[in-house]
């Protein structure tokens, strides 16, 4: 409660005009633990949903919401109780629920001043409770051959200090030297130490595109049990033909994963549901489930006289046991340029998960 307390005051500080709270629901409860007399022992709750609209003004900082889009947060179940087993002032209390809090629309962010040109907040998210708030950052810094170009940083507030602790919570680097490398580095770190990877790069004088990702860790709801996902691919300038049939083999995918499962994204469409999980980034599509596995296998073929220009397809199939579920995705390019980048990403126009 105390951590809850110091994130409302830090926050007080950056809420900007028309900031405003709206009630959606209100309810009143009772709760009697004695039949025989329930007046001894009896709870009065009245506990509302409401939903506060937040147009954050980081002052000097230059970190705001737009006019237009501000932040709302929904919070349910928050109200007060009466408690007639206890005596004088505690039989009040607060009706709290630390799962209570999540975040209806993240609004749209923006920063003034000369870091608006370096720095842009993509997404923000927030922990149960409004524990911690998380910013992920796009960024236009270059170092030398490498350039930054996200960053996700967390803000975590802990009972007795008045201000939050800052940590860096992943990256995205890209490394680009000329006519020999072109690449991208991701690296997130997640709550219980569940760290998720993923490099991307092409090898320009040996014509080859090579893709890697892992996810690992040791999350409380499996320890001491280790969840493992891994993936790779590969695929290659050099077609090998297939027989006379006037198509190629240009890269190969495999996938390992262990004690997970796939994690599904929050989509009530089923369709739309498998599409965005097909188009999710390798080191992302599983989560933590005890006991569970999955084996995948993929190939990218294409017509080999043009080089995959009139037909290329990349297919993969897993197959997930001992809870059996088998997932086949396909993508399938027409008159299109060949991509020599190897991907696990579905291309937005054609997937076609099965």
């Amino acid at each position: 409660m105390a951590a809850l307390l110091g994130a409302v005051a830090f926050a007080d500080t950056l809420l900007g005009d028309g900031s405003k709270s709206a009630v959606t629901s209100a309810a009143f409860e009772t709760e009697m633990r004695s039949i025989a007399d329930p007046a001894a022992a009896m709870q009065l709750r009245v506990v509302t949903d409401y939903v506060c609209t937040l147009h954050v003004d980081g002052g000097v900082l230059g970190i705001k919401t737009a006019a237009d889009k501000p932040m709302k947060i929904r919070y349910k179940r928050v109200g007060l109780q009466y408690d007639t087993a206890k005596e004088g002032w505690e039989r009040f209390g607060l009706v709290y629920d630390t799962t209570s809090m999540e975040i209806e629309d993240p609004g749209r962010w923006e920063i003034d001043g000369v870091l608006g040109s370096l720095l842009r907040i993509v997404e923000v998210a927030m922990g149960r409770g409004s524990v911690w708030i998380e910013g992920r950052i796009a960024i236009a810094l270059q170092i030398g051959i490498i350039e930054i170009s996200e960053a996700i940083i967390r803000l975590t507030f802990r009972d007795g200090q008045p201000l939050p602790d800052f940590e860096l919570r992943g990256f995205v680097l890209k490394a680009d030297i000329p006519q020999v490398l072109q690449g991208e580095g991701r690296l997130r770190i997640e709550d219980g130490g569940l760290i998720r990877a993923g490099v991307q790069a092409e090898l320009i004088p040996l014509g080859l595109g090579v893709e890697a990702a892992l996810a690992m860790g040791t999350p409380p709801e499996i320890a001491p049990s280790v969840f493992l996902s891994l993936y790779l691919g590969v695929q290659f300038s050099t077609p090998l033909p297939l027989a006379n049939s006037g198509m190629a083999i240009y890269g190969f995918k495999g996938l390992f994963v262990m004690n997970g499962q796939r994690k599904l994204p929050n989509n009530p469409d089923p369709v739309g549901r498998e599409l965005d999980w097909w188009r999710t980034p390798p080191e992302s599509k599983y989560e933590p489930h005890k006991d569970q596995y999955a084996l995948g296998v993929g190939v990218v073929v294409g017509t080999l006289p043009d080089v995959s220009f009139c037909v290329s397809c990349a297919g993969m199939v897993v197959v997930a046991f001992p809870d059996v579920e088998v997932i086949l995705g396909v993508d399938v390019n027409i008159v299109e340029v060949p991509d020599t980048e190897v991907t696990d990403e579905g291309a937005p126009a054609a997937p076609s998960p099965a």
